[in-house]
């Protein structure tokens, strides 16, 4: 579900500054900056653990900048999957 971005900008949990341009996702078990690949229909972003979620309503929450990337509205399934490390 999409995080309503913030009237000025503010830090994250993961101590990332959150503007309406944020792109990133919130998660309450995976580590703060873990590379993740998010996916809905043809689209595919990479992102970052920018914060951290309750998981209560959704598994992540993610910006409404990377909501607008992925076409995401409301909830939906989505599929993702941890990036590749560099060697």
């Amino acid at each position: 579900m999409p995080a309503r971005p913030p009237a000025k900008p503010r830090a994250t949990a993961c101590g990332f500054r959150l503007t309406a341009k944020t792109l990133g996702v919130a998660h309450p078990v995976l580590p703060c900056n873990a590379q993740v690949y998010l996916e809905l229909g043809n689209r595919r972003v990479l992102t970052r653990v920018i914060g951290r979620g309750s998981g209560t309503r959704s598994e992540f929450a993610v910006t409404r900048a990377l909501a607008d990337e992925l076409n995401l509205h409301g909830r939906q399934k989505i599929k993702w999957r941890f990036a590749a490390a560099s060697p």
